[in-house]
């Protein structure tokens, strides 16, 4: 795995006093600070990879076949953490014939059951951001995104044979 440059670098704390009147710029500031020391530590400690878990599987089902990946953990280049509590499946593997990787790509979306009214204001914004990933198949290398198997498929949403697992890179390796 290779490591990409930090784009953004947040070296300053906040620096808390009796009184302080925080906003949301501080404490967006603050969150990026932290965020950003533990993907520099997932990146720099434990590597970029499958961590833990999520062993993909082929499913059969009425549409066609499709992949079931256990639960599991894993840190993609940019150190987001991608955490697969319960198992996932995916969609319906593609119709195309080919070669496919699968992919586990971190995503993150406003939490729209968060939403909250503002103080002094009618307006309501979400108060949350969910961290979450997707299952993607790709022809090609991904850059972002954590490779988890490849699979031939054939006509009719078919896989031929197992999950080939032998270029899944793991977290401790590519440290």
């Amino acid at each position: 795995g290779e490591k990409r440059e930090m784009e953004s670098v947040y070296n300053k704390r906040m620096r808390p006093f009796e009184g302080m009147c925080l906003s949301d710029i501080d404490l967006r500031e603050e969150q990026d600070y932290n965020l950003w020391k533990r993907r520099l530590h997932n990146i720099y400690l434990h590597g970029t990879g499958v961590v833990h878990g999520l062993k993909p599987e082929v499913v059969q089902t009425a549409e066609g076949d499709c992949i079931e990946i256990s639960e599991g953990y894993a840190i993609d280049i940019d150190g987001h953490d991608i955490v697969v509590p319960d198992g996932a499946r995916s969609e319906v593997v593609p119709d195309k014939p080919g070669k496919y990787l699968i992919f586990l790509v971190y995503s993150e979306a406003d939490d729209a059951s968060s939403k909250r009214q503002a103080y002094n204001s009618t307006e309501r914004q979400e108060t949350r951001t969910v961290e979450a990933y997707k299952i993607t198949f790709n022809e090609k290398e991904v850059q972002l995104g954590v490779e988890v198997g490849r699979i031939r498929v054939s006509d009719g949403h078919k896989v031929e044979g197992a999950v080939d697992l032998r270029y899944v890179s793991h977290a401790a390796d590519n440290i």
